[in-house]
């Protein structure tokens, strides 16, 4: 019930979302399903930052895929 929820708010605000990922989590990408550590280290460094996170400056590299999440199979987030 809560996922129905949040999925249909994601789409009404036409927000972008962060969903934090587990080592575990399995996403399809391209047809195909990876573990989410091999697609990070595939497209890691797209994008370089400098943060400040309490009181350390770090230098992050981030990247942005188009993925399926499997408790979210049924819905499309991009369109």
């Amino acid at each position: 019930m809560i996922r129905m929820t949040l999925s249909s708010f994601f789409k009404i605000k036409k927000t972008d979302f962060i969903i934090r990922l587990t080592d575990k989590r399995w996403l399809k990408n391209g047809g195909r399903w990876y573990k989410v550590p091999e697609l990070a280290t595939r497209h890691k460094g797209k994008l370089a930052l400098k943060s400040t996170i309490k009181g350390h400056q770090y230098q992050l590299k981030v990247s942005h895929l188009k993925v399926t999440l499997p408790a979210f199979s049924d819905e499309n987030f991009f369109s």
